[in-house]
């Protein structure tokens, strides 16, 4: 009997929980339920052109930087921030410089640039992007105060050059590589421009008076030669009498007034070429490659997962699986934050996967951009405002999204900036001649540097031209003298012509006295009818 009881408190002592038991089976219950949750936490999906830096517990962790593609966190202990490797861009304000020559200056830029080391840009600096625009601002001031008025209006190129140099070297710690930096324009004082405007005037002037006495000179050659012509032959007055007279009374409908000379041959276009290889990009092929290695076993497991879910909701799963690429549109798909199959898609009906593929669409069509009106300095210190249309479209849609934050924006940035470097290297002269080929040059240069971003630039125009109202004066008096001149050696020259025919044929009636005789008698009898006709208000039949 003892033992038989005994069995029955050890069979019950058996079957007795405990509490440790209980707070295992309750949190396997709780992992079981919250596991597909947990799985929304737990994986992370870095895109093509970003890198992922995690910190764990406040620490690097040790495969940082991560990505492309999915990346595991464990919640509450991982911090996850996301560095974007593509190429941005800023404008700086304008700011105000006093240049070597103690002269104030308004200069605004614009400054590319991408991250190359991600631990750096976010450990060595609070915002790499804030930093280094504050640096541009300040190296800027310090550069181009060591440069004159002159050297800074012509020597654009070189100066941004050296600005990109110098910040480079102070953005290196932060991880950061400034690709550009172009200078957009360079606002003078008001004075300082009249003043400018005035010495233009007065050179334009000064240079019409020396044409217009260039011509006097040439004009009081040919007259000293036609009188010498005279002079060696007096009977020809007679002649010029006998032409006036005829002239007097005998109306020709085809007599015009003596037409102005105007330049068969214009000028060639002497302005100095772009060096295309200082302004372009290191490399045209894109920075971020896109990874051709094998997906590792937890992306294909989440794609096996998100394929589960399209089976499981069919068919409430068609609306999330397709989308179209309409004719004009390709679609890059990221599927774990990687460029699905390195290409685009389309256009027609493409297949997705909900939560794994995410889909950014790519306009191909030519876009068509209006760039405002620029004002700019010519090669010869003139003021001008130019204004031009840029077509531009995509070429290679997986280079538009994953190498430039936004394509647009930086064409258009571009397109402003290329405008008034080409005007600033080209004389004014050339620039109302030859528009096409300064358009052709703004299209190479900027073909050059689009090229990297799957951009390319179709074509430049360049719409309007506006000039100075005081400048339009100077070269309208300019013109009005060099036409003026023109048509006073035109004359001369008839005057020279009229000369030696006159003294040809007073030669002529030299030979023959009689001649003289019958011309005198001639002239004699005419006037008389024509004062008699004019006398009795009849006419000559």
């Amino acid at each position: 009997m003892v033992i038989n009881n005994r069995s029955k408190i050890d069979l019950t002592e058996i079957h007795k929980e405990t509490l440790i038991e209980r707070i295992f089976k309750f949190l396997a219950i709780l992992m079981v339920i919250i596991f597909p949750i947990a799985l929304v936490f737990c994986f992370r999906v870095v895109k093509q052109y970003k890198r992922a830096v995690v910190l764990r517990f406040g620490r690097v962790r040790c495969d940082s930087p991560a990505g492309p593609g999915i990346i595991w966190v464990v919640p509450c202990t991982d911090n996850v921030v996301f560095i974007d490797l593509r190429t941005q861009s800023f404008n700086l304000a304008p700011q105000e410089i006093l240049t070597k020559d103690s002269v104030t200056v308004h200069v605004d830029a614009v400054v590319y640039f991408h991250v190359t080391n991600p631990l750096s840009s976010l450990l060595n600096v609070q915002s790499h992007k804030k930093a280094t625009e504050l640096l541009s601002v300040s190296f800027l001031r310090n550069i181009l105060g060591q440069y004159t008025l002159s050297e800074l209006l012509s020597n654009r190129v070189l100066i941004s050059d050296a600005c990109r140099k110098i910040i480079d070297k102070g953005t290196v710690a932060w991880g950061v590589e400034v690709e550009r930096v172009e200078i957009k324009d360079v606002i003078l004082p008001f004075e300082l421009q009249k003043a400018m405007a005035a010495e233009a005037e007065g050179a334009r002037i000064a240079k019409a008076k020396i044409i217009e006495a260039e011509g006097e000179i040439k004009a009081a050659e040919n007259l000293k030669e036609a009188a010498k012509l005279m002079m060696e032959n007096p009977k020809a007055m007679l002649t010029i009498l006998k032409v006036l007279f005829y002239k007097m009374h005998t109306p020709n409908e085809n007599d015009e007034n003596v037409r102005l000379h105007q330049e068969s041959q214009h000028p060639s276009f002497s302005a100095s070429p772009i060096d295309l290889e200082k302004c372009s990009p290191r490399s045209h092929r894109p920075r971020l490659q896109v990874n051709k290695g094998k997906d590792k076993l937890i992306e294909k497991f989440l794609i096996f997962l998100s394929i589960l879910l399209v089976i499981i909701a069919f068919p409430l799963s068609l609306i999330c699986i397709f989308v179209i690429s309409r004719q004009f549109e390709r679609a890059i798909i990221l599927r774990n934050g990687k460029v699905h199959k390195n290409r685009a898609f389309g256009p027609g009906l493409l297949f997705y996967l909900p939560c794994v593929d995410s889909v950014k669409f790519i306009d191909l069509r030519t876009f068509c951009y209006e760039v405002p009106p620029q004002e700019a300095l010519t090669r010869d210190s003139l003021t001008v405002s130019v204004d031009a249309v840029v077509f531009y479209k995509v070429f290679e849609p997986v280079w538009a999204v994953i190498n430039v934050t936004n394509y647009r924006i930086a064409t258009q940035f571009l397109a402003s900036t290329t405008l008034r470097y080409a005007l600033g290297t080209t004389k004014l002269s050339d620039l109302l001649i030859n528009r096409p080929v300064i358009s052709q040059q703004v299209l190479e240069l900027m073909k050059n540097i689009t090229k990297e971003w799957g951009v390319e630039v179709v074509k430049v125009e360049i719409k309007d031209i506006r000039l100075p109202l005081q400048l339009q004066k100077a070269m309208a008096a300019e013109a009005e003298s060099t036409r003026l001149a023109n048509a006073k050696i035109i004359v001369a020259k008839s005057e020279i012509e009229t000369a030696r025919n006159l003294q040809l044929a007073t030669s002529i009636l030299m030979d023959n006295p009689m001649c003289m005789q019958v011309i005198i008698s001639t002239h004699i009898c005419l006037t008389a009818v024509l004062l008699l006709a004019r006398w009795s208000n009849s006419s000559i039949v």
